[in-house]
């Protein structure tokens, strides 16, 4: 199936408190596979871990339906580039914001 939908969540600080675990679960869950998940960091520290785990075990990694990446340098604009970023590299005709204290319902 091709994607049709980027889901964007840019992320700073939110891995130590399991809600960017939590939002990346609720996108797992949804019954619509036609997505490309995008994750974007502001330069957040302990970020480069945690894509180092996701490349390991995460089969969306993997397959290239789920993108990590940090930005090299912090904007400290609430998301903004991070956000801007991912609209920018996504190739999917549709996009929606998906934040990384915020999940979904199945």
């Amino acid at each position: 199936m091709n994607n049709l939908v980027a889901i964007i969540t840019p992320t700073f600080k939110r891995v130590s408190t399991g809600e960017l675990d939590r939002c990346i679960q609720s996108v797992d869950a949804q019954l619509y596979d036609g997505w490309k998940h995008y994750i974007i960091g502001d330069n957040c520290p302990e970020l480069a871990s945690y894509i180092h785990k996701l490349e390991t075990h995460d089969r969306h990694v993997k397959s290239g339906k789920r993108v990590l990446l940090n930005l090299p340098k912090n904007h400290n604009d609430l998301g903004v580039t991070p956000l801007n970023y991912g609209i920018s590299i996504s190739i999917e005709p549709y996009w929606c914001v998906l934040a990384d204290d915020n999940y979904w319902k199945e």
